[in-house]
């Protein structure tokens, strides 16, 4: 029989637990999101994926509290896969700023600029810009975040960058079929990761032969168990998300401006 063994690297990764991100976003999440849960963020041009994303970032890696101010972030490490090189860290520095001096009006320009540099040491970016350049960074990855026990998100902007360069290379034409085996390469190398991983892709980037595969909360290699979906409606600057699980689906209403994504109140 053969016998199988692994490194104390593997060990510490399988065995760590990662921090919770419970309270991301509590109308896309009132209950989570959960260890291992895999989410799918897709939309319209312009209706605010990136900026979604980097919300989430702000959240996850701004602190919980300082000094006896609550901030309300979640002290959290991140990994960004940036691959469609749509995001702005000039934005995502305006988001913390914003919110710092919405959480306390104590905090001085150095206190806020002070914070802000501590709190970007939990984000660890990628920039790709091939195929051959994300697969590296998979297996990369996986050192990374076993040496990093306080990474709990992932993030992968966006999944289908190089799907012309790989379905020329690979002769895989379906982009459901291109997307599954993107997520599945990158889950098999981060299969003891206990944290959370995100990616989005353009609406249009689906096979157009049949539906969309169903919502699962199976924690398989290449289950998608919660998907978002952004859209635009028919009045002006409001934009409708629609989050489908196995539990079924409900649809909020949010507003974009300067300073982020607001949900509207129903």
């Amino acid at each position: 029989m053969a016998s199988t063994s692994e490194t104390g690297l593997q060990l510490f990764a399988r065995l760590i637990s990662r921090p919770s991100l419970l309270g991301l976003d509590n109308v896309l999440f009132p209950d989570g999101p959960n260890a291992k849960e895999v989410i799918e963020l897709s939309g319209e041009p312009s209706c605010g994926k990136t900026l979604l994303f980097s919300q989430f970032i702000v959240k996850c890696i701004l602190p919980k509290e300082v000094g006896s101010v609550r901030v309300g972030g979640l002290s959290t490490g991140v990994v960004l896969l940036n691959t469609d090189h749509h995001f702005q860290m000039y934005k995502m520095v305006s988001l913390m700023e914003a919110h710092l001096k919405a959480a306390s009006e104590k905090f001085s320009v150095s206190d806020v600029e002070n914070i802000v540099k501590d709190s970007l040491d939990r984000l660890v970016m990628y920039n790709i810009s091939d195929s051959a350049q994300l697969q590296v960074t998979f297996h990369a990855l996986h050192g990374v975040v076993a040496n990093q026990p306080e990474i709990g998100l992932i993030l992968l902007d966006s999944i289908c960058a190089f799907y012309w360069q790989d379905s020329m290379a690979s002769g895989i034409r379906k982009m459901d079929l291109y997307a599954k085996n993107v997520l599945k390469m990158m889950q098999k190398t981060l299969s003891d990761f206990k944290g959370v991983i995100m990616y989005s892709r353009p609406d249009y980037f689906q096979s157009k032969s049949g539906k969309a595969e169903r919502c699962s909360s199976d924690l398989t290699v290449g289950c998608v168990n919660r998907k978002i979906i952004l859209k635009r409606t028919v009045q002006e600057n409001i934009f409708n998300a629609t989050i489908e699980t196995a539990a079924g689906q409900e649809v909020k209403l949010y507003t974009i401006d300067p300073a982020g994504i607001h949900w509207v109140k129903t």
